[in-house]
C-alpha cells in the first residue's frame, strides 16, 4: 500500500474514509463512511443481494461498507474537478477481490447511469446541493426507477419554500470561501426539498435522522444536514422515464 494512503499522513479533505474489515484506516479522508452507514440501516432495509448505484461515491468508503453488507454495488463519481475516486480505485478494488466484494466503477458521467442497467436501490449522498436545479437531478433518477432513493443535502432552517445561494450570509461560516472561488451550491429549504422528492414521483418520504438538522448544523462525521429514505413505485409519472435530458 503507498504509504501517502495511510492513516498519519495528511487527511484527504472532501474525502470518505476507507476502514479494513477490522475497522483500522487504509485511507484518511474527512467523512466517516461507517456515521453514513448508521444513517442508512435506520432505513430499515436489507442490502443483501440488491444491486446498488452509488452515485456520488467519492472515495468509495461508504461502497466498501454497503458491499460488506451484501450488496452489488456500482459506484459513479461524477466531480468534473477533483476526481477523488483516483485516488482510492485501486485499493477499493483490490481490496474488494481481497473480501469477495462485488464492486465495480464506472466512468464519471453522470448521465449515463441508464446504461448500466435497472437497481433496486440508488443512493446519492452530498451530491444534491451542488446542482442549481435540483428538480432536474430528482427527476433524473426518478426515471432510473428505483424501488428506493436515499438521498442527502445540504439544507436552510427556513421554513419557506426557497433555494438559497450556499454563498448567502450565514450559510456557511465568514472565510470559507475565498473572493475567487466559483459558485459551490444551493440549499433548499426542507419543506422545499421534501416537496421536490415528492414532484418527482417519490412516495413515502422519511427523515432518518432523528431531529430536523440544518447547514452548517449537522451529524459528527456526516457530510450533510438532511438524509432522506424515498420510495418510488410502477406509477411514477411516466413522462419522467424516458430518459432523454438536456442540458439547461
Amino acid at each position: 500500500m503507498d504509504s501517502e494512503l495511510k492513516k498519519g499522513g495528511d487527511m484527504h479533505r472532501g474525502c470518505q474514509s476507507l476502514y479494513s474489515k477490522n475497522g483500522e484506516y487504509v485511507f484518511e479522508g474527512e467523512w466517516n463512511p461507517r456515521v453514513l452507514l448508521d444513517i442508512l440501516k435506520v432505513g430499515g432495509d436489507d442490502w443483501g443481494g440488491k444491486r446498488v448505484l452509488d452515485i456520488g461515491a467519492n472515495t468509495g468508503g461508504l461502497t466498501l461498507e454497503i458491499a460488506r453488507l451484501g450488496a452489488k454495488v456500482v459506484a459513479a463519481e461524477p466531480d468534473p474537478y477533483k476526481n477523488n475516486m483516483g485516488l482510492t480505485k485501486n485499493l477499493l478494488l483490490d481490496t474488494a477481490k481481497d473480501e469477495g466484494l462485488d464492486i465495480s466503477i464506472v466512468k464519471n458521467d453522470l448521465f449515463s447511469c441508464h446504461e448500466l442497467g435497472e437497481f433496486d436501490i440508488i443512493l446519492c449522498f452530498g451530491l444534491a446541493y451542488h446542482f442549481r436545479y435540483f428538480q432536474y437531478l430528482l427527476d433524473y433518477i426518478s426515471s432510473l426507477k428505483p424501488a428506493i432513493l436515499y438521498i442527502s443535502c445540504q439544507t436552510h432552517p427556513s421554513d419557506d419554500l426557497a433555494l438559497y445561494n450556499r454563498a448567502h450570509p450565514g450559510i456557511l461560516k465568514e472565510g470559507h470561501l475565498g473572493d475567487e472561488t466559483v459558485l459551490t451550491g444551493w440549499h433548499p429549504t426542507r419543506p422545499l426539498f421534501e416537496k421536490m422528492l415528492q414532484w418527482s414521483g417519490g412516495g413515502e418520504i422519511i427523515s432518518l435522522t432523528d431531529k430536523p438538522y440544518n447547514f452548517p448544523n449537522k451529524m459528527k462525521g456526516a457530510t450533510n444536514s438532511a438524509y432522506y429514505r424515498v420510495e418510488y413505485s410502477s406509477s411514477t409519472n411516466p413522462e419522467l422515464s424516458k430518459g432523454v435530458f438536456y442540458p439547461r
